[in-house]
């Protein structure tokens, strides 16, 4: 976690706290042995639907109020973040002998889609009256109190397997994939943790269900 001070001159000083989207890549939870057929994965546009697709941590409470955090964020765009994430987890899922981004390299086989329809940190309770105020800057804690167990970090997604090399590629899979983690502690450190921890979950289920595709077993 990296950790910054910004000073608004109209405001007391207040940190604000950068977090990545995983503290560690997800284990592989597939063999990691690679057969003579493995094929080549290009990671195609990975991309997070607004509101949720900003640096800003988003909390959505159970009023249906929505609020986002102007002292906890992501240290990049969130789905900059996942792409990463998803490359480094499937080049350790032993599904694919390469996994490239970008042009790629030319001999893939596939492309993979990711859309993320929601990453936001869920609380049981309404926001307090002064989260619902309009001056988010004058809030010393946009999170609920007290949050002890009645709140996750939600990420839901769409994944889409297609054919690469084609002008026409052809949707081969498209998986559903949602992951939830309590969060533990009130501070954003503890929902950026709760975030973290249920990424690394999606990412399993993601290795899992490509492992059991169909698609990749064809010739």
């Amino acid at each position: 976690m990296t950790v910054i001070g910004v000073c608004g001159c109209s405001q007391p000083y207040q940190q604000v706290s950068l977090y990545g989207l995983t503290d560690t890549p997800a284990e592989s939870q597939v063999s990691p042995k690679l057969s003579d057929a493995a094929p080549g994965l290009l990671i195609g546009t990975v991309s997070v639907a607004p509101p949720f697709g900003g640096t800003q941590f988003t909390y959505v409470y159970a009023d249906g109020s929505m609020r986002q955090d102007p002292y906890a964020s992501f240290i990049a765009p969130p789905a900059e973040l996942l792409a990463g994430a998803v490359e480094v987890a499937l080049s350790r899922s032993g599904l694919f002998r390469t996994v490239s981004s970008g042009s790629g390299l030319g001999q893939e086989k596939f492309t993979i889609v990711i859309t993320i329809d929601e990453l936001a940190a869920m609380f049981a309770e309404a926001a307090s009256p002064a989260v619902k105020g309009s001056d988010a800057t004058a809030v010393p804690s946009l999170l609920p109190t007290p949050v002890l167990g009645k709140g996750s970090a939600v990420i839901r997604g769409r994944v889409w397997l297609l054919s690469a090399g084609s002008t026409t590629p052809v949707v081969l899979e498209a998986l559903s994939i949602g992951a939830t983690c309590p969060i533990t502690s009130e501070d954003a450190g503890g929902v950026a943790r709760s975030i973290s921890a249920a990424t690394n979950d999606f990412l399993s289920q993601l290795q899992s269900q490509l492992a059991a595709s169909s698609a990749l077993r064809s010739p």
